[in-house]
């Protein structure tokens, strides 16, 4: 083999190698960068800033056309949320749906609808179906076990507290809806539904305030 063949195979396999090293930490820088920009739209939406973190999260979402589809589902719902905060709720919905329809293994999702149908007082019915599946999902796979049976104990009475007051609020709607409809549910029926809703939150507060997280 010529000096200049060899040459050549090492100049060929420098440059294979060059491509190969640039593709893999360009990944990760997008993939860094995707995540940084979440982080940011989140200190953003809870600093009372929903319109900066709307820019995060759409930059997000169009930095890596590869991005992997449970982040697209995490960015969605992020994205929905500050949608709903800046009362563009017809864009949330639309946010929304799409991460639901991708699939939202974590509940937050579902969180978020149940909050956006309240707002909108339209389909009390699915409201209260999301509130309940966000807190099964949510309780499904608890990441606070990780700090003990104790805390993850109170962790799931809050979530539940949490469900309670989002089905009692689909219940006022749901009343708001029926009052004075034909063969609707009385108000007395749904004022009862409601009490039994805010029992349940009162409830679970004191079973969490009782427990001990240590």
């Amino acid at each position: 083999m010529s000096d200049t063949t060899i040459y050549w195979r090492i100049v060929l396999l420098a440059i294979l190698a060059a491509a190969f090293l640039f593709r893999v930490f360009s990944g990760k820088t997008v993939r860094s960068r995707t995540f940084d920009l979440r982080r940011k739209g989140l200190d953003l939406l809870l600093a009372g800033n929903p319109s900066g973190a709307e820019r995060c999260y759409r930059e997000a979402l169009s930095a890596d056309p590869k991005l992997p589809e449970s982040d697209q589902v995490r960015l969605l719902v992020c994205l929905g949320d500050a949608l709903i905060d800046q009362q563009r709720y017809s864009e949330a919905e639309e946010c929304l749906e799409k991460a639901l329809q991708m699939g939202d293994p974590t509940g937050s999702g579902q969180g978020s609808m149940a909050d956006l149908l309240v707002l909108e007082k339209k389909n009390p019915e699915r409201a209260i179906e999301m509130a309940d599946e966000a807190l099964r999902l949510t309780t499904q796979h608890p990441l606070s076990t990780r700090f003990g049976d104790a805390w993850s104990r109170v962790n799931d009475e809050l979530l539940q507290a949490k469900a309670w007051a989002r089905k009692a609020q689909a219940l006022v709607v749901m009343g708001q809806g029926s009052r004075g409809a034909p063969g609707g549910r009385s108000s007395h029926t749904h004022h009862g539904s409601i009490k039994s809703c805010l029992r349940g939150c009162g409830a679970v507060r004191t079973v969490a305030r009782e427990t001990d997280p240590q």
